[in-house]
């Protein structure tokens, strides 16, 4: 999926029934009207995409994830 926008994947996602998108880019959330898309909305904030910091953030994830509601935008 690479090259591909950011309205363009989701829409993708969606139609293709994936259940969650991650995502490191903190500003999708202001730039596309993600209500439309029937899909979890994985959003990480970090500053820095080094193995030791997102491995906590996975860790995390793993335990919350079944409890993630599609439609939602959630900020790890």
């Amino acid at each position: 999926m690479a090259g591909r926008k950011n309205g363009e994947l989701l829409l993708l996602l969606s139609k293709n029934r994936f259940d969650i998108f991650i995502t490191i880019d903190t500003n999708l959330v202001y730039q596309q009207n993600l209500k439309r898309y029937s899909i979890i909305i994985a959003v990480i904030e970090v500053t820095t995409t080094d193995i030791e910091t997102l491995i906590p953030i996975a860790k995390k994830m793993n335990k919350r994830i079944k409890s993630l509601q599609h439609g939602r935008i959630y900020r790890f």
